[in-house]
């Protein structure tokens, strides 16, 4: 009977977004995150997220924002990020 081989290598962060700053004109703002993107040499299978909704309204201020990615074996690489979010009239 063999032994079921396990992954030893773990998922390489292809793109993650370096911080950043949006400027507006108004307190509540719907941002839309960059694409974050993952690989593994066998498949990534699942992703968690700690942040904001992607796509939601944030307010002016610092936002921090990590994503890992794991592996079937939980080996895993993460990505974070901040993004400030700077009022067009006033430095925060």
């Amino acid at each position: 009977m063999g032994s079921i081989p396990t992954d030893a290598e773990p998922p390489k962060v292809e793109y993650c977004p370096k911080d950043y700053k949006i400027i507006s004109t108004t307190r509540f703002t719907n941002v839309t995150l960059p694409n974050v993107k993952f690989s593994d040499n066998v498949r990534v299978n699942r992703i968690n997220y700690v942040g904001p909704a992607n796509g939601s309204g944030m307010l002016w201020g610092k936002h921090h924002f990590n994503l890992t990615a794991f592996d079937k074996d939980q080996n895993h690489v993460s990505c974070s990020f901040k993004m400030a979010i700077m009022c067009k009239y006033f430095k925060i």
